[in-house]
């Protein structure tokens, strides 16, 4: 699967799901069927969205939240 192994890579990086979801103007959801197989042929313009970040070694976003103590 293509989609699991690109997310995975995307999710070594540092990005989260959610984080891909944005940039791929998806749900999070979306990414995670995906990762999961459940969606096995998902619409061009999310494949093309998914497989485009992971070729662009784009690193993963900063997040300015303050994490739990």
């Amino acid at each position: 699967m293509i989609f699991k192994k690109t997310i995975n890579d995307l999710m070594q990086r540092g990005w989260s799901q959610a984080d891909i979801a944005i940039r791929c103007h998806v749900t999070q959801g979306t990414i995670s069927s995906l990762y999961r197989g459940d969606t096995l042929d998902p619409r061009y313009s999310l494949a093309m969205s998914v497989l485009s970040l992971w070729k662009s070694k784009t690193p993963a976003p900063k997040h300015t939240r303050k994490k739990a103590e």
